[in-house]
């Protein structure tokens, strides 16, 4: 393991730290290498460890040392639901992503309030009956993923940490779109995927920079025509839900790459959608589609299309070539893919 980028003081507290934990440490080059069972990782820059994480190592205390790592910037406790967070937490100045996903909070420390710095929180799958107030007090975050919890409701006050850029609050047991959400001006990513959501408001088209919306698993049985407003929405998930149709207008959100309205009760789409220039992929499976709009072999930016089980659908000689070339066109990437995959495997162990 490299380790000449380290200062010799913050080795000795990586030493110590094993020596606490009774587990190995393993350095990593990115952050997402650090979700490796049975190792405690760290990650290094300017010389200095900024990354710290203890995935799903089920420890039974804080290892205190942690604290003595003064340019911390992310520190990750997934999966130690016996950890206790001590309020000395707030020493390190530095600390902008905290990971404390499967530790079993049905509420948070009072001095989670008095994080400066922190731009990124997970607590999902925790024990959440509602989002804990200290939260809506942290006005530098910006990623907040609270999906995986027991969520009713979220209040209506609005939250100080108006520059939420992306919340989750997928799974959870929201049983009415909570319209403080709407306050979040600045969001770009919201999920609210596996709920009982019947109906979204109309005014939510007040969330204008949103880019990724998914509202999959839910009860809708339709969308206000104002999601058409939407004008920076790149992704939007409608999976899974009652929908009849879909909003007439829903062409007018041009930047929409991906659209996935499967499982379903569509009958017909909006001619509109054929303005979609930029769509890449069109999910419609298990609907009870009877027919295309005239014009949906103007999809020209379509690399996967699924309209499988619709077993009335009725396809025009044209609409039936665009679809079998749009298939073929992805059978070829999905084989050049796996070709090259296949390749770098073998080179990794030595046989070409």
């Amino acid at each position: 393991m490299e380790l000449k980028q380290i200062s010799q003081e913050e080795l000795k507290l990586i030493k110590q730290l094993e020596r606490e934990t009774h587990i190995s440490s393993r350095r990593i080059k990115k952050s997402s290498d650090r979700f490796t069972k049975y190792y405690f990782s760290f990650g290094v820059s300017d010389g200095h460890v900024t990354l710290l994480s203890f995935y799903n190592l089920n420890l039974k205390s804080f290892p205190r040392t942690i604290l003595k790592f003064k340019h911390l910037s992310v520190l990750d406790l997934e999966g130690n639901p016996d950890v206790i967070l001590p309020p000395d937490l707030l020493h390190l100045k530095s600390l902008k992503e905290l990971r404390l996903a499967y530790c079993n909070y049905d509420t948070l420390p009072d001095f989670f309030s008095e994080f400066r710095a922190l731009e990124t929180l997970d607590l999902h799958s925790n024990k959440l009956l509602e989002i804990p107030s200290q939260i809506k007090e942290l006005n530098t975050l910006q990623q907040l993923f609270l999906n995986g919890n027991s969520i009713e409701d979220i209040g209506n006050e609005k939250p100080n940490c108006s520059g939420l850029l992306e919340i989750s609050l997928s799974s959870n047991k929201i049983t009415h779109f909570p319209n403080s959400l709407l306050k979040l001006l600045n969001l770009k990513s919201l999920s609210l995927k596996y709920n009982a959501i019947p109906s979204i408001p109309s005014s939510i088209s007040r969330l204008s920079s949103l880019e990724r919306l998914s509202l999959s698993g839910n009860e809708l049985k339709f969308l206000p025509d104002s999601i058409e407003k939407l004008s920076k929405l790149q992704v939007l998930g409608l999976d899974h839900n009652k929908l009849c149709y879909l909003p007439s207008k829903i062409g007018n959100l041009t930047r929409l790459t991906y659209l996935d309205a499967c499982v379903n009760n569509l009958e017909t789409l909006p001619d509109s959608i054929c303005n979609l220039q930029k769509l890449e992929s069109l999910i419609l499976d298990v609907n009870n589609l009877k027919e295309l709009p005239a014009n949906f072999t103007n999809l020209k930016a379509l690399k996967i299309l699924n309209l499988d089980k619709n077993p009335n659908l009725k396809l025009t000689l044209p609409q039936e070539r665009f679809v079998k070339a749009v298939k073929q066109e992805y059978w070829r990437r999905w084989g050049e893919s796996a070709k090259k995959k296949l390749g770098k495997m073998r080179e990794d162990l030595g046989e070409t």
